[in-house]
Parts: structure tokens; sequence; C-alpha cells
């Protein structure tokens, strides 16, 4: 009985794992992308535009949320563990500017 409940009990404990990253993150990125829209909200307010871009602030903060979730899972990033101190941080960042510039663009 305990060898067919323990693989069930990982997948829960992991994915429960995973929705508190993913839900940490995503807080903390939507305080950030708020934060973002409201200057642009009070900046705006001073020329007398309205303008209201919450909501895509948070739909911005679920969706790198996920990404860097997926990348952390998928680790496309790591490649080869010979590579130079300069290159692999460097692909790294490469790799992130491609996840989150194409799907804005």
């Amino acid at each position: 009985m305990d060898a067919e409940n323990s693989p069930e009990t990982s997948v829960k404990q992991k994915v429960a794992y995973e929705f508190q990253e993913f839900a940490i993150i995503s807080l903390y990125l939507a305080f950030f992308f708020c934060a973002l829209a409201t200057y642009s909200l009070l900046l705006l307010d001073s020329f007398h535009v309205s303008y209201f871009a919450y909501g895509t602030a948070v739909i911005n903060a679920l969706v790198i949320a996920k990404v860097i979730s997926s990348e952390k899972r998928y680790t496309l990033a790591q490649g080869s563990r010979n590579e130079s101190c300069f290159t692999q941080p460097l692909e790294g960042v490469c790799v992130w500017l491609a996840y989150i510039w194409i799907p804005h663009s």
C-alpha cells in the first residue's frame, strides 16, 4: 500500500510546491508591474489622459511567472558544465530574452 501511495504523494507535493512557487513569483512581479502601471497612470493623468493598465500588468506578471517556472523545470539555459564563467550566463541571458521578447513582439 505504501508503495502505491508514495508516487501519488510525491506528485501532490511537487504540484503543491510548484503552485506555491508560481504564486509567490506572480505576486512579486504583479507588485512591481502594478507599481509601474500606477506611475504611468499618474504621469499620464497630469496630461489629462485616462489610462488604466492594471489588468495588463497582472496578466504580464502571470505570463512571465509561468515562463520563469517553465524555464526552471526544463533548464534550457544550463548547457554543458564545461563552459567558461562568461559564456554560460551569456547563454542564459539570451534564452531569457527570447522567452520574454517573443511573446511580447
